[in-house]
């Protein structure tokens, strides 16, 4: 009798392993779906925090939306130099943080008053061109009592606004007699302390400078006095210190001519202080560099009139140092086309390193200008007498170590008041030069 075959059931648990690997691949495949359709939610969720969409359908991004209106920031600025806006005609400033959705942004209101109707009319106009640009729109509102302002969106998303005030000039009063005042002297000086006291601080600031004793060579310190050339009374104050400074004078301020030709008179080097723009997230803005500011957005041409106007304006210059210029020091190009200038009057260079990113130097070393870098910033206008006390003692260390330092500071009240008492004392400690002697 023939042996029964048992193939019927051999092929069933093949079929069944079969479908068992099957099934197991479809669950895998049903997974990984998920696992992509999450993952793709995810993806959306992040893009539509960063991206969202105008009135007009176009998607924009954070990034994109900042970077239009850094480009405003610069054309504004552009034209408040067209327009010859003055400095003191700006009243304040605000910037807010605005979002919409996901989108963050700065929105900037600056508000200024003039006395001068064809300025707000000049700048009506140019503002109104700005329209021009892709995604940019502009209104102009002309309100009661002298006022109005002017707005501007980009991508439907309110940025800039501008108010002008409109200051009509009060009328001279008729000269009348005026009554005879007697005005009592006040006394600006404290009177000094008692001698004791004064040998006792002597000797706790000998005590002080105790680091500096015993050198071979004294260190050489150079303080540049920025922004020199609005208030005379700072200006005179500084001049009757007894030791050798070093003042950047500011163009075509009032008192310019006056501060450049005294301290060339005492023999004290002068730099031009040269007004370039900085970056708005130093809380400035071109127009607060000054008049005929070096501008990032200007042709190369009004760049280097700008230059020559700025150069011919202060006499007795044997270098130049950058005012402000935090944005416009970063380009390797406009430095390089600045120092040609500057090297071609025979000029040296101080870098004021007001940003990390400053090519100044390094420009200037290539083209074989004299040159040198800012060590420390001694004020900032905002902190006293003690802080800026303890900057100088950083600023001796640090000429100790490398055998000289430049310090740069501001006429500030304090500021003088600290120089004039502190610098005497330390002519036996280190020598105060001119910034000509250091750069190389």
């Amino acid at each position: 009798m023939a042996k029964s075959k048992r193939k019927p059931v051999a092929r069933k648990k093949r079929v069944y392993r079969a479908k068992k690997k099957k099934g197991g691949r479809v669950l895998l495949g049903t997974i990984s779906f998920i696992v992509i359709v999450v993952l793709s939610l995810m993806a959306l969720q992040f893009i539509n925090k960063t991206i969202t969409r105008d009135a007009d359908n176009v998607r924009i991004s954070e990034e994109e939306l900042n970077e239009e209106i850094e480009k405003i920031d610069t054309k504004l600025n552009e034209i408040f130099s067209e327009i010859g806006l003055e400095k003191r005609e700006i009243i304040s400033k605000k910037n807010d943080r605005r979002k919409k959705g996901d989108i963050k942004w700065e929105y900037k209101e600056v508000s200024i008053k003039t006395d001068q109707i064809g300025k707000i009319e000049k700048f009506n106009e140019k503002f109104s061109n700005l329209s021009k640009l892709d995604y940019v729109g502009v209104d102009v509102n002309k309100n009661s009592n002298n006022l109005s302002s002017s707005n501007l969106y980009i991508f439907n998303l309110y940025t800039h606004k501008i108010n002008f005030k409109l200051e009509i000039p009060k009328p001279l009063p008729s000269k009348t007699p005026s009554k005879t005042t007697t005005v009592k002297d006040k006394v600006l000086i404290k009177p000094s302390k008692t001698t004791t006291k004064a040998k006792t601080k002597d000797a706790v600031e000998n005590k002080e400078f105790a680091f500096l004793k015993g050198l071979k060579t004294k260190p050489k310190i150079v303080i540049i006095v920025d922004d020199i050339g609005l208030n005379k009374r700072y200006i005179d104050d500084l001049l009757k210190i007894p030791v050798n400074l070093n003042l950047a004078v500011l163009p075509n301020l009032p008192h310019s001519k006056y501060a450049a030709e005294r301290a060339n008179n005492k023999g004290w080097d002068v730099l031009l202080h040269l007004p370039m723009e900085p970056k708005h997230t130093s809380g400035y803005s071109g127009i607060d560099a000054g008049e005929n500011a070096l501008l990032t957005g200007l042709s190369k041409s009004q760049i280097l009139n700008l230059l020559e106007e700025n150069l011919s304006s202060v006499p007795y210059i044997k270098g130049v140092n950058n005012h402000m210029g935090s944005k416009f020091t970063e380009s390797s190009e406009l430095m390089n086309l600045v120092l040609k200038r500057v090297k071609k009057e025979g000029l040296f260079f101080i870098d004021s390193k007001t940003s990390p990113r400053s090519q100044g130097y390094i420009q200037a070393k290539k083209l074989g200008i004299k040159t040198a870098e800012r060590d420390i910033f001694l004020d900032n206008g905002k902190e006293g007498e003690k802080q800026i006390r303890s900057k100088i003692n950083e600023l001796l260390k640090i000429s100790k170590k490398q055998g000289f330092a430049i310090g740069i500071c501001h006429p500030y009240p304090q500021t003088i008041r600290v120089l004039s008492d502190i610098l005497p004392k330390l002519n036996g400690y280190v020598d105060f030069v001119s910034a000509s002697e250091v750069v190389d």
